[in-house]
């Protein structure tokens, strides 16, 4: 692994400073053709595999269920559900960062409990954020906590672990659990020096640092790096002495596998690599697909803080402000989520198209072995968490806002016609992403 050298100084330390509290939310080259299809497999060494050029089927989705609040004498209302779990018996597990606690619905989507509450104590959440079923035991990380809490699935505690604090330069760690019960995380100890090195003698840029891919457990005393990758995408001005997000970011999407396995993709170009548990790169599966051009509508509203969530007068006129000098790529991100499915699948998800038509998301389901299973489709709205057999479980926000748990069940797999893959079959190679 090439780790570039840094030397910090104290100017752009004290600027660095300005960026502490942002959310970690995160030059671009077309990737090389391989020669031809390999499988993307434990065995050789690491290579590029151009997958199938054209899907094998199209996967049709309806929604089995959906549950909002719960009313009655414990009347409960879902904040920011941040994941969703599911037990071998059907037993979906939300946990909920604004309530502090994990709902328990059965299949049906009856509910059944919530575990934990708001506190510092035993059994307690600050804000619980991901979550791992194993057996009969629920494991809950929490972030601010710091901590994870073992449950049975009636509620009982049955411990607490707390890993070691690394690094993290004032952000929410992204953090994940293994299938093992341990964590991985993107770590940010050198994120601030990568910075520097990005940006060189310019007085300002759009620049990234790197994050590392991290793994601990509990018989472990400190993070384990397996690679390094680029990180979020920001702009950087020594002169007004700030960091700031920019539109249409380039960043960092990750997810571990079952099998110890971790993925790893860049948002700005669709290459998808293999690491080993032990951050080995075992291949790149790699699609020639074309970016979304960021219109002219999309710019606009940038501009003018349209964009925000809860705008206030205030709001807007600061980002109207802070975002006037920013520039705005040509091109958005290809991409948006990364998940992997319980049996081995990879699921990629492109950045949904925008307007009044637009309805839809695209997931490409990849084979761990290279060849493009199929195009999935599911509302915009949705944000799927888990994939477990022909069942995505995730979140669905309505127009108004309000939060679901939802569940949609594959019930149609078309195969693609000939006349179809042939017109897939030459996609138009990938472009640099210039910022304007």
């Amino acid at each position: 692994m090439m780790h570039p050298r840094c030397t910090p100084g104290m100017s752009f330390v004290a600027i660095l400073t300005c960026f502490v509290g942002l959310a970690a939310c995160a030059d671009r080259t077309p990737h090389p053709e391989s020669a031809g299809m390999t499988e993307c497999t434990e065995a050789g060494p690491s290579q590029e595999v151009n997958v199938a050029m054209v899907p094998s089927a199209d996967w049709t989705f309806v929604q089995e269920l959906r549950v909002g609040a719960i009313e009655g004498g414990d009347s409960i209302t879902l904040g920011r559900i941040e994941d969703i779990g599911v037990d071998d018996q059907g037993r979906i597990f939300a946990a909920d960062v604004m309530g502090a606690h994990v709902l328990v619905y059965d299949p049906a989507g009856r509910f059944i409990r919530r575990i934990g509450r708001s506190g510092r104590g035993p059994g307690e959440f600050r804000e619980p954020m991901r979550l791992l079923l194993r057996e009969d035991t629920l494991l809950v990380w929490d972030p601010v906590a710091w901590r994870i809490t073992r449950f049975d699935t009636s509620g009982t505690v049955l411990g607490t672990t707390a890993p070691p604090r690394p690094a993290q330069f004032g952000q929410v760690p992204d953090v994940r659990f293994t299938a093992a019960g341990g964590l991985m995380q993107l770590g940010f100890d050198r994120y601030q020096t990568g910075l520097e090195t990005a940006l060189g003698n310019r007085a300002r840029a759009v620049v990234r640092g790197p994050n590392s891919i991290e793994r601990w457990d509990d018989s472990a005393p400190s993070w384990e790096v397996l690679t390094e990758v680029a990180g979020l995408e920001v702009y950087v001005d020594m002169e007004a002495g700030r960091i700031q997000d920019v539109a249409f970011a380039r960043r960092p999407l990750w997810a571990p596998a079952a099998n110890g396995d971790v993925w790893h993709t860049d948002s700005g170009e669709y290459t998808v690599s293999r690491f080993t548990p032990d951050g080995a790169r075992i291949c790149t599966l790699a699609l020639n697909l074309q970016n979304p051009p960021v219109t002219a509508a999309e710019r606009d509203a940038y501009y003018q803080g349209a964009d925000l969530t809860a705008p206030t007068p205030e709001r807007v006129a600061r980002a109207q402000r802070d975002r006037e000098a920013l520039p705005v790529p040509a091109e958005k991100p290809p991409l948006a989520r990364l998940l992997v499915a319980a049996d081995g699948p990879v699921w990629v998800g492109r950045t949904p198209a925008t307007g009044p038509s637009a309805d839809s998301a695209e997931w490409d389901v990849l084979d761990p072995a290279g060849a493009w299973l199929a195009v999935s489709r599911l509302p915009i709205g949705f944000i799927p968490h888990r994939v477990v057999g022909e069942r995505v479980y995730g979140v669905e926000r309505d127009s108004l806002g309000v939060n679901y748990v939802a569940v949609y069940r594959r019930v149609q797999e078309a195969a693609r016609s000939a006349d179809t893959r042939a017109e897939l079959a030459s996609p138009p190679a990938p472009t640099r992403r210039p910022r304007s």
